[in-house]
């Protein structure tokens, strides 16, 4: 049986449409994730994994939809897809002190990664300090990702 890919279903703008649909539908201001489980965070997970499947391809014009999907979630603010999505790419690349593991696809070059791990750290760290954020989100990844970019990130960040 061959596998159904969004991409091959959906034109451009409909795909640009599907994922903000689902960065709004993972978007969540009350959560309780240091306290209570919450089976959306298995949502989230099934949504970052999708992406996953239907952007890390060989075919260039389907890698062009991927970034330009992923510059889009990010514009408009997205703290669960993306930040899970990206720190995949940390692990391919070794940097921010992950280990390097061998066999990992990516969407972005190293630099890219570098550039948007970077953006959305210092656009999240206000909400970060704030206590926002941390209310804001299903699953930590992005929180993972401040500090892991966190060279420049000052002690009241770290602690």
């Amino acid at each position: 049986m061959k596998p159904i890919y969004l991409r091959d279903e959906f034109d451009d703008i409909v795909h640009r449409t599907f994922w903000d649909a689902m960065r709004q539908f993972v978007l969540k201001t009350d959560n309780q994730w240091p306290t209570h489980y919450a089976a959306m965070r298995d949502v989230v997970g099934a949504v970052s994994d999708l992406f996953e499947k239907e952007f890390l391809t060989d075919d260039e014009n389907v890698r062009e939809l991927g970034l330009a999907v992923l510059n889009e979630l990010t514009e408009k603010g997205d703290v669960e897809i993306v930040p899970s999505f990206l720190r995949k790419h940390f692990f391919a690349y070794g940097i921010f002190g992950c280990a390097q593991r061998a066999g990992v696809r990516t969407l972005l070059t190293e630099e890219e990664t570098r550039a948007l791990a970077e953006r959305i750290a210092e656009r999240e760290i206000p909400r970060l300090l704030g206590g926002e954020l941390l209310k804001s989100v299903w699953m930590p990844q992005v929180i993972i990702l401040i500090s892991e970019v966190g060279d420049g990130l000052n002690e009241e960040c770290r602690s």
